[in-house]
């Protein structure tokens, strides 16, 4: 059966190698890891190390909301749109978001 290794794996592989000064040929055979797999994840990674640092948040104070009526719209990438009332869970739109940044 194929063992299947977590994203955390294979952040800690790639960090774990850059320090190890062997070139990644190397470092996947004393590690008997998957040199293929070892490449993928080094590039998805670093192409979400990328994605991320695209990504910012500013605060937005409501206390001066024109209107209890007024609605806040988040628009991510063109894809997805999320609209918030005066009164939403600021908790949840956190969880919603960490969704989101996993998968863009």
């Amino acid at each position: 059966m194929l063992k299947r290794h977590t994203k955390e794996f294979w952040q800690n592989q790639v960090l774990t190698w850059r320090q190890s000064g062997q070139n990644q040929s190397q470092y996947c055979r004393s590690n008997n890891l998957n040199q293929n797999a070892f490449s993928k994840w080094k590039l998805k990674l670093e192409n979400y190390s990328e994605d991320s640092k695209k990504i910012s948040f500013i605060e937005i104070p409501f206390e001066n909301s024109p209107s209890l009526e007024s609605e806040l719209e988040l628009i991510i990438r063109n894809d997805y749109k999320i609209k918030l009332n005066h009164d939403f869970d600021a908790s949840l739109l956190k969880k919603i978001l960490a969704v989101f940044g996993e998968s863009l």
